[in-house]
């Protein structure tokens, strides 16, 4: 998977907790994407109320946002959750062969953090019909599994 693009925004401290949507808005902004372009949702659940302002302002469709629990139900381990939610995402998107992942945390302050994740590898096919061709074309085996397309890049 590689990383697409990322974005950090800020609301008025009282309103903490919906950070992540003026940065999911700035990331689009920067990355052409949409809702529409993205096969998973990770939106960090720091507590119910917060998750679901979050979703209902950004309009996720439910059926692809925290598709397998979030913090209530798995835990929210401060200083952990980013990674925990990456992995999730990028694991959802290899499980069902989407090719866009969206993680979101909220942070203390107002602040949000937003990420979209690309995965490379499979066919176009298996990208659930787009189209769009990797910039760089070999690959090099590692030999852990991984194969390198560029410095920032693996397929899984």
């Amino acid at each position: 998977a590689r990383l697409v693009g990322y974005a950090h925004a800020a609301v008025d401290p009282q309103y903490m907790g919906i950070g992540p949507v003026p940065a999911v808005r700035r990331l689009f902004d920067a990355t052409g994407l949409s809702v529409n372009d993205i096969d998973v949702f990770e939106v960090n659940e720091a507590f119910a109320a917060q998750a679901l302002a979050v979703i209902r302002d950004l309009e996720l469709p439910p059926e692809k946002t925290n598709p397998n629990g979030s913090g209530i139900s798995l835990g929210h381990p401060i200083g952990a959750t980013g990674c925990i939610l990456t992995v999730k995402a990028i694991y959802e998107l290899q499980r069902t062969g989407g090719r866009y992942a969206l993680v979101t945390m909220c942070i203390g302050g107002g602040q949000g953090i937003a990420a979209v994740f690309e995965r490379l590898g499979g066919t176009k096919e298996q990208r659930n019909g787009r189209t769009e061709e990797r910039k760089n074309g070999g690959t090099e085996e590692q030999g852990n599994g991984l194969k390198l397309i560029d410095k920032r890049s693996f397929v899984l």
